[in-house]
């Protein structure tokens, strides 16, 4: 009977050992969570402050400057980023106001067409976490349209890329369609 005492005082001291353990394990992991929440909050306003300055601006890819002068109220500042070398470096302009970088959006189609030997490209001016989010998207719908899967797409909603099937309507609409595939009436005008 004794030893059967002595085992389970062991036993119990044991276990008190192990929960003291145990409860300072604890309070190391909620300081760190704690820790992991401020820091996460910094860097969630940081990259709001980043968003909001970055807001009016615009990125316009293999675009050659020249010496001209511009003259529009729109535009107060033009700056070449990137490293030098012989490739054309990446050109961010900088407008008054987001509704004008919304247009230039727009109406980007149009202009990319109007330089089309040039292989013009226009984005809007991302921070570095929306530069990784996007990326990370493409690599997805890359590894998905590889497996064999079809009609996904990136489609931004509110500023936020996601990968999102295309409707079968969409897919086979007359809009998609050769010339030559058109019903012969509208071949007319």
């Amino acid at each position: 009977m004794d030893t059967n005492y002595n085992t389970l005082l062991s036993k119990l001291e044991s276990l008190e050992r192990e929960n003291r353990a145990l409860k300072n394990e604890l309070k190391v992991v909620n300081y760190e969570v704690v820790v992991l929440k401020h820091n996460k909050q910094g860097l969630n306003f940081s990259e709001i402050n980043d968003m909001l300055y970055r807001s009016n601006n615009v990125i316009i890819y293999n675009l050659t400057l020249s010496s001209a002068k511009l003259t529009r109220g729109d535009i107060p500042k033009v700056v070449v980023v990137g490293k030098k070398g012989p490739k054309n470096r990446p050109t961010k302009v900088i407008l008054t106001c987001r509704d004008t970088v919304m247009k230039v959006l727009k109406n980007s189609f149009n202009i990319k067409n109007a330089f089309k030997d040039r292989k013009i490209s226009i984005s809007d001016d991302r921070t570095d976490l929306e530069r990784t989010f996007l990326n990370e998207t493409r690599d997805q719908l890359h590894e998905r349209l590889q497996a064999g899967e079809k009609n996904w797409i990136i489609k931004h909603t509110k500023g936020v890329p996601a990968i999102v099937k295309l409707f079968q309507k969409l897919v086979s609409s007359p809009c998609n369609q050769p010339v030559n595939a058109l019903p012969s009436d509208l071949m007319a005008y």
